[in-house]
């Protein structure tokens, strides 16, 4: 009996002393911002879905205890601001609000861009309306749809973020609106009069996922962090395109874009590889001569604001 209850005293103890130590585990909660009315950070919100960047985390990390907050943004500005001020640890923004990231850059906010998630490939997916009541447009500022917008009009502009504009648009207090998806299918579905096509520029145009390298969790977990969302987010994109209908199932349902419109929508939006190339260098060099162009940018250009996969 005395041996039973040493046993027994011995289990308990080893299940105490690995308890305690699942205790003592450091939380760490990552903020992860997207856009749904972007399609293009649309490989965000998969990935929130499948529960995967957490399990990976911890499974590489079993000195902590992940969390991850997925927050929703209509625009991406407001996700940069979070990145300033650490709120924000991964923000899925538009190419040019990356680019414009660096504008804030300080000793404590040094942005790099690591990611790809969605493109449009020769600018599909970008397309400008009108309504033919007036010569006057709207669009987001100083992003991708504008630069379109300047293909086609050089008239009297209202900047807004796109929900707004395509109100205001149907509500015909503007002519003329250049958008990205989902909007373009939006828009088309309305029976709304297509005037310019983004693939008559044949430029692409993508969304990028943005950090902070001078954050303390970047600081303290390092590349090998950084390789892991890369990777999960890679992978998304290869479920995206295997699973098509769980896809637009899944996005439809956190997006509340009706299933046609999204699935008309990754008809123009691709998902491919997460990993920064030589292609996509060559598209934030076009954004970045844009905004440089409007005076939009006080940097020089530098292909050491990016994480590719070389390294």
């Amino acid at each position: 009996m005395k041996k039973y209850f040493l046993i027994l005293g011995l289990m308990v103890s080893i299940f105490l002393i690995s308890f305690n130590k699942m205790t003592d585990k450091k939380t760490i909660t990552l903020n992860v911002g997207y856009q749904s009315p972007t399609a293009a950070t649309w490989g965000a919100i998969v990935m929130k879905n499948s529960g995967e960047l957490e399990k990976r985390l911890n499974d590489s990390f079993p000195e902590y205890n992940f969390k991850i907050n997925w927050i929703d943004s209509p625009t991406g500005m407001p996700l940069i601001n979070g990145l300033t001020s650490e709120k924000i640890d991964f923000a899925f923004v538009g190419d040019m609000p990356a680019l414009l990231s660096k504008n804030f850059k300080n000793k404590n906010f040094s942005p790099k861009i690591i990611a790809i998630d969605g493109r449009g490939i020769g600018g599909r997916g970008q397309a400008i309306f009108s309504n033919g009541v007036s010569n006057s447009a709207t669009t987001a500022y100083g992003s991708s749809a504008e630069r379109l917008l300047n293909y086609y009009f050089s008239g009297k502009t209202t900047y807004q973020d796109l929900a707004s504009g395509l109100q205001a648009f149907d509500n015909k207090k503007v002519g003329i609106i250049s958008v990205w998806e989902p909007y373009v299918s939006i828009l088309e579905n309305k029976g709304a009069k297509k005037v310019y096509d983004g693939t008559n520029t044949n430029i692409d145009y993508l969304s990028a996922v943005v950090i902070n390298s001078e954050s303390q969790n970047n600081k303290k977990l390092k590349k090998k962090f950084l390789n892991i969302f890369i990777e999960t987010l890679s992978e998304t994109h290869d479920w995206i395109s295997q699973n098509r209908q769980e896809a637009i199932d899944i996005l439809s349902k956190n997006t509340g874009f009706q299933k046609n419109i999204v699935t008309e929508t990754l008809n123009n939006i691709t998902f491919n590889s997460s990993y920064i190339g030589k292609g996509e260098l060559k598209t934030f060099k076009s954004s970045y001569d844009f905004l440089k162009k409007r005076n939009l940018i006080d940097y020089d250009y530098d292909n050491d604001f990016f994480y590719v996969k070389s390294e």
